[in-house]
């Protein structure tokens, strides 16, 4: 039975509790992870040819998508920013930036990370970017600069936030390399990972995007195993200015976001009922 409470106690801190940046900020692995996989689906999307776009058909195929990996000192940036609970863009240089809001202060910070990712991501179906990739002021002004962010070819790297501020939940993710240059293509048109031609290129053929061999990806299935990499100077660019009222009119875009999953919560109840029923009279759950 010790045995059991043992394991039971692991799976409680490295699976309920895991952080690998160790900041202590809020932010779990569950939640990066869940900023990660909906930006890497989207983009594989776009990649492959089947990412709806309001202005007729889908949005063309992506010959060179990269893969985005995790990371911490990009998180480590938009936390400061998204702890302050102003709302709106940090406008720090070297960064992409995309933020969102909801009236709702307790925002699931799981559910508050899909809902902002994907929110910013449906600017392509709900206005439209259409054949033409560059980057101009016409297409800024589309208000579809947070869907381009997601998309943006070169930006491989990025860190998320989350935070229960006073009125409302803040989400808010930063880039590396940042997007949305002026004169320069979100990214380039052609059949999936037909222009992945680094000399340590591979082609994730299941989901059309490239790798780089040289870098160790983080979390598991959709970014492979590995840890998180590190920021790098970058050159500045434009934010993603417009504001997107959600369907019930209390969520918005732009930038954070923080809480526990309920999920979470219930595995650690369940845990903290079976250590109980096996009477172990030394129990450290953190709630």
């Amino acid at each position: 039975m010790l045995a059991v409470a043992v394991a039971l106690q692991v799976v409680l801190s490295t699976s309920v509790l895991a952080d690998i940046c160790k900041l202590n900020n809020g932010m779990t692995d569950e939640v990066r992870k869940a900023f990660l996989d909906v930006h890497n689906n989207r983009r594989s999307e776009v990649a492959r040819g089947v990412a709806e776009d309001k202005l007729g058909g889908f949005a063309p195929k992506a010959a060179k998508m990269w893969k985005m990996n995790y990371d911490c000192k990009i998180e480590e940036s938009i936390m400061e920013w998204v702890s302050k609970c102003d709302y709106g863009h940090s406008r720090k240089e070297g960064y992409g930036e995309n933020i969102w809001a909801s009236s709702d202060n307790h925002v699931d910070l799981k559910k508050a990370a899909e809902s902002s990712s994907n929110m910013w991501f449906a600017e392509l179906e709900e206005r439209g970017v259409g054949e033409e990739l560059k980057f101009t002021e016409q297409l800024f002004k589309r208000i579809v600069a947070h869907y381009t962010q997601v998309v943006w070819q070169d930006s491989t790297r990025l860190g998320c936030a989350v935070k229960w501020c006073d009125t409302v939940t803040f989400a808010a993710c930063q880039y590396q390399t940042p997007g949305n240059v002026f004169g320069q293509n979100v990214y380039e048109k052609g059949e999936p990972c037909s222009k992945c031609d680094c000399e340590k290129c591979q082609c994730s053929t299941g989901n059309g995007l490239c790798l780089n061999s040289s870098i160790t990806y983080y979390f598991g299935s959709s970014s492979m195993d590995g840890s998180p990499g590190n920021g790098d100077d970058a050159k500045s660019t434009v934010g993603a200015e417009g504001e997107t009222e959600g369907e019930d009119g209390q969520e918005k875009t732009t930038t954070t976001s923080s809480s526990r999953s309920l999920g979470s919560r219930k595995l650690q109840h369940i845990l903290f009922l079976v250590l109980v029923v096996i009477n172990l009279h030394s129990i450290n759950v953190i709630t």
